[in-house]
């Protein structure tokens, strides 16, 4: 039988060669060992000295990795609906710290170097609440009817709600209504064109309410293009602003302070943020099919003007037409409305000056929590790598190298967190008004100056205006008046800020670019 070889090596055997290669292999796995025991060991002889109470867990462990210098990795669940912990930890190490804070809680974690990764588990025990029966208010049903208080006719839609509570209900054709609350509740009751009503229950089932209707509205002056009318004498569809709301509204453009005021009117704004670069659009009825849907503005009786370019402290009245009756007094220009304004005239008599003013402060509500530590961003960098199987990306010398910096050096070793670099906190905006009105039998004035300043909550988008007004009125014969109605305006932007209306960056020079 013939003998067959499948492998023949090309070199003769050598058991002494490879009993070399054993060895190394051997020594190799034992210096791993022994660096691995060594970073550990660093980890776990970290001190940590600690007394807190009724603290969030993230405050708590940052406060350990400020001690320590680890790093912490979780995901944005982790922490959801957990309590307040309360620990005093005391010379401790770093594993047996982690451990204090996290006990109770379902959270596990687990130590790689100088990285601790906590993770939420699976599986949450329920735990058992001692919770006190608090009594229950006594509810019962309440009937009632509204009605006219001058003809006795019931009042269908009107608005029934229990004071500082979120339940209420609205009458019915009949005027009757049905709600449960407690004997001792308050009914606040309202309708469009009525005064308001509170009724307090006091252990009743059954009320009847009787509404007076509002009549003073009736008797307001509007502007109606061709002079002033009271509005129980207009037949066309005219809004009036209510100018105590608008006075009231601490804004610093007029367009903006309109929002709201007026049924059927619509604001919004285009351009964003920006100061000095606000773009606001107006609508009455909203959006028309044909071209520009905007409605006709006329201020003190010139058409062109626009009202952002108006002070809101500096205005009177402001009448909307929406109805096509207007376009029999301005044209075609009014087939999208018009928004008659009126400016502040002087008075006889004795003069006033009046000041006006805000200052109010501006902050972003929610910033992200970002590590800003180079030295952190490396290290939890490596962790992640090494986790996934492969080589680590920065070198533990760079990494010591730009922590024991410790910012002394930040154009070599930044740690910029860009946040701050970005937003203001706070921005103050102040808005200053001074006005001066007044006059003689002969003459009225009325000046007012107004200042704004806003300086963005964004840098390089900071806002300066000055604004000046000054109608003056003289009678030179009874049948002859004279006046001037003069304003203007002068502000200033920072230079990026028309780049930032436009999305662009307005960030210049902040920080420093270094490579690893």
């Amino acid at each position: 039988m013939k003998n067959i070889t499948f492998f023949k090596p090309p070199y003769p055997f050598n058991r002494s060669g490879w009993s070399r290669i054993c060895m190394i292999m051997r020594l190799i796995i034992v210096l791993i060992i022994i660096s691995s025991l060594t970073v550990s060991a660093k980890s776990f002889s970290q001190k940590v000295d600690l007394s807190v109470k009724n603290a969030s867990v993230q405050r708590i462990l940052d406060q350990i990795r400020k001690q320590t210098g680890c790093s912490f990795l979780w995901n944005k669940e982790t922490f959801l609906g957990l309590p307040t912990v309360s620990v005093q930890l005391h010379d401790v190490n770093l594993q047996t710290a982690v451990q204090e804070v996290l006990r109770d809680l379902p959270l596990t974690f687990n130590i790689h170097g100088n990285v601790v990764f906590i993770k939420r588990n699976k599986k949450v025990e329920s735990r058992t609440l001692n919770v006190v029966d608090a009594p229950l208010p006594k509810l019962q049903e309440i009937t009632g009817t509204i009605v006219d208080s001058a003809t006795g006719k019931p009042l269908a839609g009107v608005s029934i709600k229990v004071k500082g509570k979120q339940s209420g209900t609205s009458s019915d054709d009949n005027g009757h209504f049905s709600l449960n609350a407690d004997e001792d509740a308050q009914l606040e009751i309202s309708y469009v064109g009525y005064n308001a009503k509170l009724v307090k229950i006091n252990g009743r089932s059954s009320i009847k309410v009787a509404l007076s209707a509002t009549d003073s509205w009736l008797n307001e002056l509007v502007v109606v293009g061709y002079g002033t009318q009271k509005k129980i004498d207009v037949t066309g569809a005219v809004s009036s602003v209510d100018m105590t709301a608008l006075s009231n509204r601490p804004v610093t453009n007029a367009t903006d302070a309109l929002a709201g005021l007026s049924p059927g009117l619509t604001v919004s704004n285009r351009g964003g943020n920006t100061p000095g670069f606000e773009s606001q659009t107006i609508l009455i009825r909203g959006q028309g099919t044909l071209n520009n849907a905007s409605p006709l503005v006329v201020i003190d009786g010139m058409t062109g003007g626009s009202i952002s370019d108006i002070n809101p402290q500096d205005i009177a009245n402001i009448s909307i037409l929406k109805d096509a009756a207007s376009s029999a007094i301005y044209g075609s220009r009014a087939a999208n409305g018009v928004i008659l304004i009126t400016t502040k005239k002087g008075k006889a008599g004795v003069s006033n000056v009046t000041y006006s003013g805000n200052i109010s402060a501006e902050k972003v509500s929610k910033r992200l929590n970002l590590v800003t530590d180079y030295a952190d961003f490396m290290e939890i960098q490596n962790a992640g790598l090494k986790a996934n199987g492969q080589a680590p990306r920065f070198s533990q010398g760079k990494i010591d190298e730009w922590r024991s910096d410790g910012g002394k050096n930040p154009t070599v070793y930044p740690n910029t967190d860009w946040q701050d670099d970005i937003y203001r906190d706070p921005s103050v905006v102040q808005n200053h008004n001074i006005s001066a009105i007044g006059g003689s039998d002969k003459m009225r004035y009325n000046l007012s100056y107004g200042y704004i300043d806003n300086p963005g909550m964004i840098y390089n988008t900071n806002y300066k205006r000055n604004q000046l007004r000054a109608n003056v009125d003289i009678d030179i014969k009874p049948w002859l008046t004279v006046g001037t109605n003069l304003f203007g305006y002068i502000d200033a932007n920072n230079p990026s800020s028309d780049v930032a209306a436009a999305g662009g960056d307005v960030i210049w020079g902040f920080g420093a670019f270094n490579t690893v």
